[in-house]
């Protein structure tokens, strides 16, 4: 660990293996962290929704990949998770819609 006034506490970083974290991999392999800090210890999972969950275990203090739905899901539960940041680009498409309600795909 560091000395002088730079010193941290370490953060565990709990992140899923997909492209969307390739960035934060990218720079874990390089050692950024270890040169610029914070000091960091990586904590994989299998989902965006499962790194939520180590948070609100005590397991992580920071989830990297998790999606929009796993956070609502944690706000609607009263959990004390919140988005710092986001980014993203993603080319999905949803369609939504129930057709005992009039929604139908394609239009007919």
């Amino acid at each position: 660990m560091r000395s002088g006034p730079a010193a941290t506490e370490p953060i565990t970083v709990a992140f899923s293996p997909f492209e969307s974290t390739a960035l934060f991999w990218i720079a874990a392999d390089q050692g950024l962290f270890d040169r610029n800090g914070p000091p960091i210890s990586l904590q994989p999972y299998d989902s965006g929704a499962a790194t939520l969950g180590g948070i609100v275990n005590g397991d992580a203090d920071i989830s990297i990949g998790a999606a929009e739905y796993p956070l609502v899901r944690q706000a609607f539960a009263n959990s004390s998770v919140r988005a710092l940041a986001v980014m993203d680009k993603g080319d999905f498409i949803y369609l939504i819609g129930r057709k005992d309600g009039g929604s139908s795909y394609p239009r007919t």
